[in-house]
């Protein structure tokens, strides 16, 4: 007989995994970043899976997922705050990045011999007595002393928390109006979202005093159960899987020189183009290079355009970069070709 509680984690285990597929099949619809969420929701089921296996007993079926929800849980919050800020910088993963993955190595390297023990193993270690006290201390750990990785995994969530945080601070210093507006929706399930998270590390204080940390609710909020109901949001408010409507100029973006007197004005107040700015910027920029034919010259530049539209070109790099998904010489270049192709086609 399934639990009312295993119900509950079966019902946030699917909902988890609904929304990372939601999230992959509208990535190319909407912000690409959108794989980044994909990941961490789908990163976070499986630990909330095994939790469901374990208080069901169904892991006697599968003893080889013993002791591998840990690497999920060492990289979903990784994919958390790279899909935050890669959100917020509109930019992409680099190969820098993958030192995210180092911690995720760590424990497989430590643990690999103990994944190919055989099943039988396995299954006998679970019915230990001892079990509760050896989950909890990693005592299978060739590296590490026992207690090790509880804690490090704590510290590392902790960090990733801070990092989130401080990304959430720097976004709501913008002070357009326009940036709230456009992204009320999306700014509230953000901060949700980031808020949930702080039980990812916080009943650490309750695990680590002795005769604690083996209960239910405490097992359920430290594997990201709590965080795992926040993605309940992206089915009733679709347009967080949008993002960020317009886009967040950087603080280099900014203090380009330049003699226009609109972005001079903005320089400390407005670090961020909405979404209907963009729009008519791309109109302009598409209606003068026709006009124009200025794709043609092949000494045009970002500069001189942006000069010829009396538009910071700044705001020009990033609508391009935005709309046309490629910086300015390929979209020159882009329009050049195509010029030439229907030309060609005609005579």
């Amino acid at each position: 007989m399934i639990s009312i509680f295993a119900a509950y984690v079966a019902f946030v285990f699917i909902l988890c995994i609904l929304v990372s597929l939601l999230l992959i099949g509208y990535t190319f619809k909407t912000k690409k970043h959108n794989y980044l969420l994909a990941l961490f929701f789908l990163l976070l089921s499986y630990p909330i899976l095994i939790l469901f296996l374990i208080n069901t007993g169904f892991i006697k079926f599968l003893p080889h997922i013993y002791r591998t929800g840990t690497i999920a849980y060492l990289l979903y919050m990784p994919a958390s705050y790279l899909y935050i800020r890669n959100i917020i910088t509109d930019s992409k993963i680099s190969k820098f990045d993958l030192f995210h993955l180092i911690p995720a190595l760590i424990y497989i390297a430590d643990y690999f011999p103990f994944f190919f023990v055989s099943a039988a193993e396995k299954i006998a270690f679970m019915h230990s007595k001892e079990l509760s006290k050896m989950v909890l201390y990693y005592y299978e750990s060739r590296f590490f002393v026992p207690g090790f990785y509880i804690i490090f995994k704590y510290i590392l969530a902790f960090f990733y928390w801070i990092s989130q945080v401080l990304l959430l601070i720097k976004i709501f210093r913008i002070k357009s109006p326009e940036f709230r507006n456009e992204n009320s929706v999306w700014l509230k399930w953000l901060t949700i979202f980031i808020l949930s998270q702080i039980f990812l590390f916080l009943p650490m204080f309750k695990i680590l005093k002795a005769g604690y940390g083996d209960d239910e609710l405490t097992v359920f909020l430290f594997i990201g159960g709590f965080t795992g109901l926040t993605s309940i949001f992206l089915f009733v408010f679709p347009q967080i899987l949008y993002g960020i409507k317009g886009v967040i100029l950087t603080n280099t973006e900014n203090n380009l020189s330049t003699k226009n007197s609109e972005i001079q004005n903005e320089k400390t107040s407005q670090r961020y183009l909405s979404k209907n700015k963009m729009d008519e910027i791309i109109v302009a920029i598409n209606g003068h290079l026709n006009e124009k034919k200025s794709f043609l010259d092949k000494q045009y530049s970002m500069t001189k355009l942006a000069n010829e539209l009396n538009i910071p070109p700044q705001y020009v790099s990033a609508v391009i970069n935005e709309r046309e998904n490629m910086n300015f010489n390929d979209y020159i270049n882009k329009n050049s070709i195509l010029h030439r192709t229907v030309k060609q086609k005609r005579t």
